[in-house]
């Protein structure tokens, strides 16, 4: 079927839309306005209306029997077979009209794209959240929607990491001139101060960070992201990712305790200490490394679930023990992102931390067995003229 031209009724350019898109929803070129492709456009169907009320035929003159100009006529049945007569003389209006939400900035799972533009959406807030299938994910598909994603919706991701990268860089200022100070006037208040400090940002760090992810899912499954949502991680999932990061640093401490025994048989000996902590790296990394391949997603878990602390870790030991191999891939590309960021003069990770977050998100629900919803491609300029429209379908 041929292409058929319709008038944005927002900014009223001239665009072009195949012949068989009438009755479903385009997306403006030039203002990104979504609307309903009507049957004709506006200013035919507004001159075949007046072509239809010219061209009526004249009406009859009255006969005997028909009912004469002022003379009462009966009341009609309202629609729905029930008849009403308003009490006096009392002006009876219709309510005023019904005015639909806005249309998204692109469609998601749960709304309708070929719906009638008068039909309100019904549809929450929030898309259903798919069941959990623990399944592996594909290392390419994962890493083309982090990028078409944050392209879509670079702007609050970046102001997210500005925040995060703000906090960090206070935490190590302050750290290294209250270290400085405590060397140079032995007061221990300059030590405490700084643990003080450094324990607090830590925490704000830490509660950027769970933002970061709500964002990132979100984004993920089609919602339209907002900076301030970074702000508003719940007291409870904070409270939870909390603890869990406390209770994996916990074996960390069981290091510590060689080192402690070897200086207690040494006389606290600078080389044996030395030797005892070489010995300890090694189990230390390997550690880490189990750590992060089993239990890497256990925040994601808590913020898209909102389940229990022990519900998440079994969540990522599960989801874990089928994706090693996409873990560690995950693992590099991270590795990757950071050092870039940190190439820039560290400026860089107002970006690229973001767009780690972002990347393990969009892995997790991937890993999860849960749709992604990818933004629609960059429409071409508007130029002079009639330009194409692209249409959900």
């Amino acid at each position: 079927m041929s292409d058929i031209q319709r008038t944005c009724p927002q900014c009223q350019a001239l665009l072009e839309v195949p012949g068989d898109a009438v009755g479903k929803q385009a997306q403006c070129p030039a203002c990104q306005h979504v609307f309903t492709i009507p049957e004709l456009p506006a200013a035919e169907s507004s001159q075949t209306s007046l072509t239809a009320e010219t061209s009526e035929p004249a009406a009859d003159p009255p006969t005997p029997d028909s009912p004469q100009p002022n003379s009462p006529q009966p009341e009609s049945p309202q629609p729905g077979g029930s008849q009403f007569s308003p009490a006096g003389d009392e002006d009876v209006r219709p309510g005023p009209p019904v005015v639909p939400p806005p249309p998204p900035r692109f469609p998601t799972s749960d709304s309708n794209p070929y719906a009638p533009s008068g039909q309100a959406d019904s549809s929450p807030p929030r898309p259903r959240l798919a069941p959990v299938q623990i399944t592996t994910a594909e290392p390419a598909e994962y890493i083309n929607a982090t990028w078409s994603l944050f392209r879509s919706a670079w702007k609050p991701l970046v102001a997210a990491g500005t925040v995060a990268f703000a906090i960090n860089f206070g935490s190590s200022l302050l750290g290294t001139l209250l270290t400085i100070a405590a060397q140079e006037s032995g007061e221990p208040v300059f030590g405490i101060l700084n643990g003080v400090l450094r324990t607090l940002l830590g925490l704000a760090s830490l509660f950027i960070t769970l933002g970061m992810m709500r964002m990132s899912v979100d984004l993920a499954r089609g919602q339209t992201i907002r900076f301030s949502q970074v702000f508003q991680t719940g007291f409870g999932v904070f409270g939870l990712s909390l603890l869990g990061y406390i209770l994996l640093f916990l074996p960390f401490t069981l290091l510590v305790v060689p080192i402690v025994l070897a200086g207690a048989f040494t006389g606290f000996a600078p080389d044996a200490m030395l030797g005892a902590g070489l010995i300890c790296m090694l189990p230390l990394m390997v550690l880490i490394f189990a750590l992060f391949l089993y239990l890497w997603s256990y925040m994601y878990f808590l913020v898209d679930r909102e389940t229990g602390l022990w519900a998440a870790f079994r969540l990522a030991f599960q989801l874990g023990s089928v994706n090693k191999l996409n873990t560690v891939i995950l693992l590099l590309l991270s590795m990757g992102l950071s050092t870039a960021g940190m190439c820039a003069c560290f400026v860089g990770q107002v970006a690229s931390v973001p767009a780690t977050v972002l990347l393990a998100a969009v892995a997790y629900l991937q890993m999860t067995g849960q749709p992604i919803q990818l933004p629609p491609p960059p429409l071409p300029p508007a130029g002079a003229g009639a330009v194409s429209s692209e249409v959900y379908s």
